[in-house]
């Protein structure tokens, strides 16, 4: 997926050093609150990507001086033709405030809803996040859940576009059972396994070679 200078793809295995150099434990108590202890190795960072999403892009921009990766973004939590969760973190501060978030997402949302993979797009950001709550609301997510610091956001694809009002990946109170490493916009883990639904594999499999 591509829009001007930034594109979304597949991560590749080939991508784990440099996945590991950027995604500093820094980035997550800022964005999420939660503590990640740095990545041990190429492998334990494939490994928390396999259990905490279902499809993993890297955000790239190509410019005069190269292609270069700056950010991920992650699908998790899907229920079939109905939700999902998202989380989108871009890596360095200097590439923030360029709009690549925003185009990022958008490249998702559009995606997601040409497929027919979702109705509903859901993602958690910190209340003291205000960057990334107005960031969000900007591109049509609205609050429907707050617990705490943590802000529930939920994008509805129109109702002529089968979109629905509800986001029934969460139902009720939080648990630390519940809860995954998040980053940005990332939420509660109540993963759907591949292996217990036919479905949400097909589907990822459409979204990942779009």
């Amino acid at each position: 997926m591509a829009r001007g200078d930034l594109m979304l793809r597949l991560y590749r295995f080939r991508d784990l050093p440099a996945l590991r150099r950027l995604l500093k434990p820094e980035i997550f108590p800022a964005a999420s609150g939660s503590q990640v202890k740095a990545f041990g190795s190429s492998a334990s960072l494939w490994w928390w990507m396999r259990r905490t999403f279902q499809v993993f892009y890297v955000i790239e921009i190509d410019k005069r001086e190269g292609r270069r990766m700056i950010g991920f973004a992650g699908v998790y939590n899907m229920e079939p033709r109905n939700s999902l969760w998202v989380s989108l973190v871009i890596f360095d501060q200097k590439d923030r405030r360029h709009g690549y978030g925003r185009r990022a997402l958008e490249l998702l949302l559009s995606s997601f809803q040409k497929n027919h993979v979702a109705k509903t797009v859901c993602g958690e950001v910190l209340a003291s996040n205000t960057g990334s709550l107005r960031f969000l609301k900007k591109l049509g997510f609205h609050i429907f859940s707050q617990d705490g610091n943590r802000v529930l956001l939920k994008f509805e694809y129109p109702a002529a576009c089968g979109g629905v009002r509800t986001c029934p990946s969460i139902n009720g109170p939080f648990s630390d059972e519940q809860r995954s490493p998040r980053v940005s916009i990332c939420g509660v883990r109540r993963r759907v396994r591949l292996n217990e639904n036919p479905c949400a594999a097909l589907l990822i499999e459409k979204i990942a070679h779009f």
